[in-house]
């Protein structure tokens, strides 16, 4: 009986993890969930893919991009059912942990896209709406937006912060020469937004030469000689380099990428070059938006480059990033965003990010806090939104939690860098529903509060108003708060304190992380520069012994393995010859040794149950810690 299973999949979800009792139209849209849906049935997305996971052992992958509509035990309660629009489908079945099986589906489909390292980076910006500024609903002034920006890069100077890797500029911010010479500066680059239409009179000047026939325009399917309105044919030979023509400038100048929006337009009565219909392929639009935009970047910046997409579909995870759409700036539209990101990765997405604090209108103090927390454990940190996301405008409390996020953000980024790469190889996500991440244990099977991201990190963020309180369901093993350094044994769940300040994030045992800390302090969250910046590594006392890869480019990969020695020692041996500067152990350390020998390296004391120990100049391939 259905009701003794449990569902999960169905390409991108806004209603939780598991989907047994839920139906689905498979038909790519604006889901349109940016307003009041607190109480939606929430069952449209812009990313339907015909994948599901059962809890009895197998996925099924219904391989078609025609429009469908799934009833897994809403109808009738031990029934699924499945109808397509369409004349053909392909059936793969795999069976094993979801683990398993979702490496098989992106052997078939394709693996994550790997983005540049400085898109893991804190990225600021906004819509139309925010470049108005007080001038919202009184039309576009250009003069208007070169005031924002900067007000924008003085206000992140101000607060010390003034390394924002991108400003995602909506509009004529992003075609103009002033903005680009502001931008770089800072070492800003500039992210826009990209349409999937042009109108001709667009692809006439970027195409010179090609006649209007040979133009990439979607035509009609019940009249080929008129155009579906403006949107592009990707399958047309000349897209790659019209959009090339269109956009190298500003690669020159510090473009970098940014936006594609409204992948889902595409009408069912449009037919494409390649003679297939809208019908056959408005679910698989994404595939070609980002293919093809991804290319035409790679030939001018190389990889240098990163699209985020709305709409998604089997395959698409391939070509660009994405985010979740246009979510309310409420903490039930952040709960959609979390179920957005958990869904996709169980059917293969990695580079997710949703908007700062969700997307429409200016979000309350308390949300936008919350949305700052969780923000920085996605893998694209980026505020987006209709009115501004800048911490100044949100009280002296939401500027205390944005450093202290920023610079956890910039504590991480070679652990999150190391993790996409991780990730592009083996189709895992870098977040990871419970399900996922620990399939053997089916009682958190359906826990959708929190997620394991990067491997390391038990994080659960908190979307209720006033929190006191945060009920963590820890899995298996020992945990370490990542504040703290505090212990908890797993198999349980545990009511968690919070304020304002913070989330629970823990760490799991036998954790081996590259970090970046402040050489002055040597603790998370203190604000650092390139001058007064160490390399670490993050260390968990192990359990048993654990294998640890960590890539530093996609070619360079280094090898840890941890593991007890007895009950207060233990071990990790580096596969290159040098250990970072700087050891962060969460333990009481007591002593050091290194390839056998008793050192005398600075252990300083926590204040906590952190210790630091600075290593300098040590040339070793094995480190045993002594905890008391």
């Amino acid at each position: 009986p259905l009701g003794e299973e449990m569902l999960f999949g169905c390409g991108e979800r806004f209603d939780g993890v598991e989907q047994s009792g839920h139906r689905h139209q498979f038909w790519n849209c604006d889901a349109g969930y940016h307003g009041d849906s607190e109480f939606y049935e929430l069952w449209k997305s812009y990313k339907n893919i015909p994948l599901i996971h059962s809890s009895k052992g197998f996925s099924l992958f219904y391989s078609s991009f025609y429009p469908a509509n799934s009833d897994l035990g809403y109808t009738e309660k031990d029934l699924w059912s499945w109808d397509f629009w369409g004349p053909t489908l392909d059936i793969y079945v795999w069976t094993g942990s979801v683990r398993k099986t979702l490496a098989q589906y992106t052997d078939l489909t394709g693996k994550p896209f790997l983005p540049p390292k400085w898109a893991f980076r804190y990225m600021s910006g906004g819509g139309n709406g925010f470049w108005y500024g007080p001038d919202w609903g009184k039309g576009n002034n250009p003069e208007n937006y070169l005031k924002v920006l900067r007000e924008v890069l003085d206000g992140y100077e101000k607060m010390g912060t003034p390394n924002v890797a991108a400003i995602y500029g909506e509009g004529w911010i992003a075609y103009n020469d002033e903005a680009y010479k502001m931008l770089k500066l800072y070492g800003t680059r500039m992210l826009n937004w990209n349409p999937p239409d042009y109108p001709i009179e667009v692809m006439r000047e970027n195409l010179p030469g090609v006649t209007d026939n040979e133009l990439p325009r979607i035509k009609r399917a019940d009249d080929p000689s008129g155009d579906a309105g403006n949107y592009i044919d990707f399958h047309n030979p000349n897209v790659k380099q019209m959009l090339i023509n269109k956009y190298r400038r500003y690669f020159e100048l510090g473009l970098r990428g940014g936006m594609l929006d409204f992948a889902e337009m595409v009408p069912d009565y449009a037919l494409y070059c390649n003679g297939m219909t809208g019908r056959e392929m408005h679910n698989f639009n994404p595939y070609w938006y980002g293919k093809l935009y991804g290319e035409a970047a790679k030939e001018m910046v190389g990889d240098d480059y990163l699209y985020f997409c709305r709409g998604g579909c089997a395959g698409s995870q391939r070509w660009c990033a994405n985010f979740s759409g246009d979510q309310a700036a409420k903490f039930y539209g952040l709960r959609q965003q979390l179920s957005s990101a958990l869904t996709l990765g169980l059917c293969g997405f990695s580079a997710w990010g949703g908007d700062l604090a969700g997307y429409e209108s200016k979000p309350e103090p308390e949300v936008f806090c919350r949305g700052m927390q969780f923000s920085a454990f996605q893998p694209l940190m980026r505020a987006h939104g209709t009115r501004t996301r800048c911490p100044w405008d949100f009280g002296e409390t939401a500027v205390g939690i944005y450093k202290k996020y920023y610079y956890l953000r910039e504590n991480l980024v070679n652990k999150l860098y190391s993790s996409a790469v991780m990730s592009s190889m083996t189709g895992l996500p870098m977040m990871q529903a419970m399900v996922l991440a620990f399939p053997e244990q089916k009682e958190i099977a359906s826990v959708d509060s929190q997620y394991l991201f990067c491997d390391d990190m038990l994080v659960a963020p908190v979307f209720e108003e006033k929190a006191e309180f945060k009920e963590v369901y820890f899995p298996y093993g020992s945990w370490y708060d990542l504040w703290t350094g505090e212990k908890t044994t797993g198999g349980k769940s545990r009511k968690v304190p919070v304020t304002i300040t913070d989330i629970p994030v823990y760490l799991r045992s036998g954790t081996v992380m590259p970090v970046i800390l402040s050489e002055d302090d040597l603790r998370l969250s203190s604000p650092f520069s390139c001058e007064n910046s160490a390399e670490a590594l993050l260390i968990t006392v192990p359990e048993q012994k654990r294998c640890v890869k960590v890539y530093s480019d996609k070619e360079t990969e280094t090898d840890y393995i941890i593991e007890p020695i007895s009950e207060k020692r233990f071990s990790v041996i580096s596969g290159r010859a040098m250990f970072p500067k700087i050891l962060l152990v969460y333990a009481d350390v007591s002593e050091i040794y290194a390839d056998g020998e008793l050192c005398s390296f600075k252990i300083k004391k926590p204040e906590c149950n952190i210790s630091s120990v600075d290593i300098s100049g040590c040339v070793c391939k094995k480190i045993e810690i002594v905890f008391k």
